[in-house]
């Protein structure tokens, strides 16, 4: 039994869905937002042509990835895959292949994607890591000399560059479905909040700090004496 207010936000977002337009709406706590909204939704635009992702506080995550678990394994199957990436990931394209060979999966058989903000900002930012790299590089520094050891660091960077460029084009692809797909956005005002928000992303290549190791090792050597 659906309550009339529940029904009335439904087709509010799936008639904007159908014209491309964003919509936000309120509801009182308790009224069914992560319940009934959301699996609702999630039931209705997964169509198996758009890719319904479904994003949360990282607090609310398994939440209410349980509840979606739980509407769609009785009367109507449906599988509820998790996006994890940040920082630490390592720059591979087999990594990000199987990335999207997950939503694109998750798109075909109209599943849907729970994924907390961190994930999908640092999945925006790698790309633009791996731009801000390519750019940094010097085509002039690429060009075969008389010298063999300036060589084989041409071809080392050549090689970076390579890689770098292929992650850019497999993350282009995992865009492009975003850009087709639907965006569910739950506690909207905390997701969107520019504090709040905020995800420490560093750009560049990772140093170890002077003395790294020893820093850390000594201390606890001199209390372990």
């Amino acid at each position: 039994m659906l309550r009339e207010r529940q029904v009335e936000m439904v087709e509010s977002f799936v008639d904007s869905c159908s014209k491309g337009e964003s919509r936000v709406q309120q509801m009182i706590m308790g009224a069914g937002k992560t319940t009934v909204v959301g699996p609702l939704l999630a039931l209705i635009l997964a169509d198996g042509e758009s890719l319904v992702t479904q994003v949360m506080p990282t607090a609310l995550l398994e939440q209410s990835r349980n509840v979606l678990r739980s509407r769609f394994s009785a009367v109507i199957s449906k599988r509820v895959y998790t996006l994890n990436f940040d920082r630490s990931c390592e720059d591979s394209v087999e990594l990000i292949a199987k990335l999207f060979a997950k939503l694109d999966s998750a798109r075909r058989t109209r599943s849907v994607v729970c994924a907390p903000p961190e994930a999908i900002k640092s999945l925006m930012l790698k790309f633009v890591e791996q731009l801000h790299s390519l750019e940094q590089i010097d085509i002039l520094q690429i060009e075969p000399t008389e010298s063999l050891r300036t060589n084989k660091e041409i071809v080392r960077l050549r090689d970076i560059m390579v890689a770098r460029s292929d992650m850019s084009d497999a993350l282009v692809r995992i865009y492009q479905m975003w850009k087709k797909g639907v965006l569910i956005m739950d506690e909207v005002d905390v997701l969107l909040h520019p504090l709040r928000s905020e995800l420490n992303f560093p750009i560049g290549n990772k140093q170890a700090i002077d003395l790294s190791g020893y820093r850390w090792d000594l201390p606890i050597h001199m209390l372990d004496c």
